[in-house]
């Protein structure tokens, strides 16, 4: 059996990226309510207008680090 760590993790990092950074736009926060917010990552949804989230992150990561 071979343990594979992964650096960045949300376990490792629960409160800034990869986890969840306190100044993270809410996912489904629309892209004007977020500027006004200020959120940091407000001017970045994806192609769906939804902002980032921790869990599905997590994921994409565990496979690109394969």
């Amino acid at each position: 059996v071979i343990q594979i760590f992964y650096p960045f993790s949300q376990q490792l990092y629960p409160d800034e990226f990869p986890g969840l950074d306190p100044n993270d736009c809410p996912r489904d926060l629309a892209k004007h309510k977020a500027l006004a917010a200020r959120c940091k990552n407000a001017p970045y949804p994806d192609k769906y207008g939804h902002y980032r989230e921790v869990s599905i992150v997590q994921i994409k990561h565990h496979w690109w680090w394969k």
